[in-house]
């Protein structure tokens, strides 16, 4: 991954705090329109700049623009290593092409209860623009190709309490 948190200079509820104020950004922006190639939340986004918008402006992290490109800056993960917060790439015509964000599996009232979901701007189907999707979606689930992660796992983040000595009181 060519992403790099400085343990030393975090306490432990920031180490804690990143996936989760990812995914909360992320969540204040469902319903913006899905527009190709656009940045700006009043127009729209693409798959990709919604993804690097809610880390820039969730935990300011700098993500690449396209889904490409993220995926080569990322850590792979096995999907049994996936944690909400981790990044979900698709395939079409044989390119990395779309990516969301993976909020973990859903318990609760209603058609997702016990999937595994993911918000991602999505351009085609049903519900387009910034949207929740299952991931076991027949179109998602044939176009899957892989997961990546950018921010520290929950594990990295107890080897960092370990190491800098920090308990949580």
């Amino acid at each position: 991954s060519n992403y790099s948190f400085d343990y030393k200079s975090m306490s432990v509820d920031e180490l804690s705090s990143l996936r989760q104020n990812f995914i909360n950004y992320s969540l204040t922006l469902r319903g913006i329109p899905y527009i190709l190639g656009s940045e700006n939340p009043s127009v729209g986004f693409d798959c990709s700049s919604f993804v690097r918008y809610s880390a820039k402006n969730g935990i300011n992290v700098d993500l690449p623009r396209t889904a490409q490109r993220q995926y080569d800056s990322v850590l792979k993960i096995s999907a049994s290593e996936r944690e909400p917060g981790d990044l979900l790439f698709f395939r079409t015509y044989g390119k990395i092409s779309h990516v969301g964000i993976y909020l973990g599996r859903y318990e609760g009232e209603c058609d997702f209860n016990g999937k595994e979901i993911f918000i991602n701007a999505g351009s085609e189907g049903p519900r387009t623009g910034v949207t929740i999707s299952a991931l076991d979606a027949p179109y998602w689930k044939n176009h899957y190709s892989s997961s990546g992660r950018f921010i520290p796992s929950s594990k990295e983040i107890v080897e960092a309490i370990v190491v800098n000595g920090q308990r949580f009181d």
